[in-house]
């Protein structure tokens, strides 16, 4: 008898296809693991802590604005301007300053300087270089060796001043030295005394009244004796006549 054809067993085959082998179980057991690795590794990057900064991925991040160039800004300080009355701003811890260079100028006190013994022209000289001005001359009688230099000032040496205040100045005048005579008509008693005096004058009035109706007249000299311009001793009197204001009438008109 011949022996029958073996056929392959089928279930042998599906039993040995069946049994995966030792290397094929270790590749999804590998790859299992790395996945879940790089998952946990993800969540650690993920996570922002207390003081550590947030990694987030890179589809969830937005384009930065790129940053502004650094700059200073300073508010521009105001513009001094050239009137007299407006004060100039300074920064905190700076004295102030104002621009009332005129009003400044006026209010600066200023001694009167020693001019006594001086000649007119220095005495002059001095007080411009102070900052002052010179008044009207005055004469005073003095000895022979103060003739013509300053015997006093109005005000007087050392007196504190304003810049620009007016100085007058005495001269020392002869007593025998004449003296030309000023016009004295139109004046009062007064002013013609204070006009002679200036000039070196020590004499005395010889006075005589005039009435008159007019009262703006009245008190004014009218006329005078030497007459203006001539030359008169510093001890000769002069001679006025003076309008006096004269009294009302009160008898009653005639019939």
């Amino acid at each position: 008898m011949t022996d029958p054809i073996r056929r392959p067993d089928h279930g042998g085959m599906s039993e040995r296809k069946s049994k995966p082998t030792g290397r094929a179980e270790a590749v999804p057991a590998r790859l299992m693991v790395l996945t879940l690795l790089l998952a946990g590794g993800w969540l650690v990057l993920r996570y922002n802590g207390p003081d550590g900064p947030s990694i987030v991925n890179a589809s969830q991040t937005t384009p930065s604005t790129p940053p502004l160039p650094f700059t200073t800004t300073s508010t521009p300080s105001p513009v001094a301007t050239t009137d007299p009355a407006t004060t100039l701003p300074v920064p905190t811890g700076q004295k102030s300053t104002t621009t009332h260079a005129s009003t400044v100028a006026a209010d600066t006190q200023v001694t009167v300087p020693m001019l006594l013994g001086l000649s007119e022209r220095d005495a002059r000289a001095a007080l411009r270089q102070s900052g002052l001005a010179v008044g009207p001359l005055t004469h005073r009688q003095a000895d022979q060796g103060l003739v013509g230099v300053v015997v006093d000032t109005t005000p007087p040496v050392g007196s504190s001043v304003r810049r620009g205040a007016t100085i007058v100045l005495v001269l020392g005048a002869s007593s025998h030295a004449p003296i030309a005579v000023p016009d004295l008509v139109g004046l009062t008693v007064e002013q013609a005394t204070q006009k002679l005096r200036a000039l070196g004058w020590t004499g005395a009035f010889d006075r005589s009244d005039t009435p008159t109706g007019d009262p703006s007249q009245a008190g004014r000299i009218f006329d005078q004796d030497p007459l203006p311009n001539s030359q008169l001793k510093p001890a000769d009197p002069v001679r006025l006549r003076v309008y006096t204001l004269a009294a009302a009438s009160t008898g009653r008109p005639g019939n």
